[in-house]
């Protein structure tokens, strides 16, 4: 599941890799120049010391690139405009549920630095909610709070903002019945 965004001068790709010796499954993340070149194509650690997780997204705030991811909750992390990973291993936004009660973050900027984080959230066991948090530019994480409640169920949140507002677009599932809203 890998992730891009752009800044206009480059862009930062963001990938979970799976570590055998481990079975933990690691965000991986690096800056692609324009012409295609990988910074480092091995990917920095995004979730240091393989504290699990899966499903990321990357977003540029205006002066430095925001992933964030599931598993176990959900974290961000804050990555610096040439690339140094510098919060550990993420600040958390979600600690609801189990390991597999998140999935599918999704990121979007916000216009004075940091960004809002979607989420899907599982922690009713009943159906899929949207779930989102902000992290602000100095990593403090803002409280999580419900944006969707399912019936009908509510899957893959994108996310995508202007200077004054967000958009959020997601499919709706009922028996037979799908729609993008």
């Amino acid at each position: 599941n890998p992730a891009i965004a752009a800044n206009g001068t480059e862009f930062f790709i963001t990938w979970t890799e799976s570590d055998n010796s481990y079975w933990v499954d690691q965000i991986k993340g690096s800056r692609v120049s324009l012409a295609g070149v990988a910074a480092i194509p091995a990917g920095a650690p995004l979730n240091e010391n393989k504290s699990g997780g899966r499903g990321a997204d990357v977003a540029w705030d205006g002066t430095q690139w925001i992933a964030a991811w599931t598993g176990g909750g959900v974290r961000a992390n804050r990555i610096s405009a040439t690339g140094a990973v510098l919060d550990g291993t993420g600040i958390v936004l979600s600690s609801a549920g189990g390991f597999f009660d998140t999935t599918g973050a999704a990121v979007a900027g916000a216009p004075a630095g940091g960004a809002k984080v979607l989420w899907q959230d599982y922690r009713s066991h009943l159906e899929n909610d949207i779930w989102g948090a902000s992290v602000s530019a100095t990593a403090v994480a803002g409280p999580e709070a419900i944006v969707g409640i399912s019936t009908p169920s509510q899957q893959n949140p994108k996310i995508v903002g202007t200077s004054n507002a967000y958009t959020v677009a997601y499919a709706s599932l009922t028996s037979g019945l799908g729609r993008i809203l």
